[in-house]
């Protein structure tokens, strides 16, 4: 399906062909752009007036089908694990760079940058079909927070954390509210926080 073919008429003088509204590029050679199956047919003249008819039929075959997922967001250094749904045939991912298979259904996709992704299928009857995902890579955020510190053994001491939307502390047990971006908290050991 978008195709065109070229259909050839030999051994006769001169020829007609009849159902193509497609573009003749010399009275024997046509060249015809078909939407499904059809038949050709040309009638040939030769020099002592007699005429002869034969047909061509020409199958149209359908695209491959591709069901590929919406674009997407990620973030930086994270992957995109993806299964296109598709027909069985040749595949091909392009751009190659950050695509764990790029002769595959089932990958997975790292990118290093936004970027636009296109899967090629070409089933058993060569036919090929396109589709393309964008997945736009998000950069993280720049994240300040409270520098190391000494306190006090059980003094109440603040922390504090901003660059982001939302936070997450831990050890959670150590907080009343663990996502909040300021922090006061009581002491009683050396601990590690991460946020």
């Amino acid at each position: 399906l978008g195709d065109s073919i070229t259909l050839v008429a030999q051994g006769a003088l001169n020829y007609q062909w009849i159902n193509t509204v497609n573009t003749i590029i010399n009275p024997s050679t046509v060249k015809v752009f078909p939407t499904q199956t059809q038949q050709y047919w040309v009638i040939g003249t030769d020099i002592n007036n007699c005429k002869n008819r034969d047909t061509v039929q020409v199958e149209v075959l359908l695209l491959p089908n591709i069901n590929m997922p919406k674009d997407t967001n990620i973030c930086f250094g994270e992957s995109l694990s993806l299964t296109v749904q598709t027909e069985v045939g040749d595949y091909q991912w392009l751009p190659t760079q950050g695509v764990n298979n790029p002769n595959g259904i089932d990958v997975v996709i790292t990118p290093n940058q936004t970027t636009t992704y296109y899967l090629t299928v070409q089933d058993t009857f060569g036919c090929k079909n396109k589709d393309s995902i964008v997945i736009n890579l998000n950069s993280l955020p720049n994240i300040l927070s409270t520098k190391d510190t000494l306190v006090c053994d059980s003094v109440l001491s603040k922390i504090w954390v901003s660059g982001g939307e939302k936070y997450t502390w831990y050890p959670q047990n150590l907080f009343t509210n663990n996502t909040l971006a300021t922090q006061w908290i009581r002491f009683t050991e050396a601990s590690d926080l991460k946020v």
